[in-house]
């Protein structure tokens, strides 16, 4: 496995944050799911977690339908940002 570079290390943190920033809704396209982030933690590029709670649109709203859980699985290309931003 070939070495990343401190520029790219920087740059996957970087997408890492966008992501699961506070308040964004982020869909899974594994799970075919959305969930509220509701904290994000990252001590390096390679050390965080991020603390999300399963939720729909109901009625227009985001409803909470599922406790919090934490995971430190990367997003993947079948990823999304559904919305930025949504008070946690």
């Amino acid at each position: 496995m070939a070495r990343i570079t401190k520029a790219q290390a920087q740059a996957i943190k970087a997408a890492r944050a966008a992501h699961f920033a506070v308040g964004n809704i982020v869909f899974s396209g594994y799970w075919g799911e959305h969930s509220l982030v509701l904290a994000f933690e990252e001590t390096d590029a390679f050390a965080w977690s991020v603390t999300v709670q399963k939720v729909e649109l109901i009625a227009g709203q985001w409803v909470a339908t599922g406790p919090a859980r934490s995971h430190c699985t990367e997003p993947s290309t079948k990823d999304r940002i559904a919305e930025q931003g949504i008070a946690a």
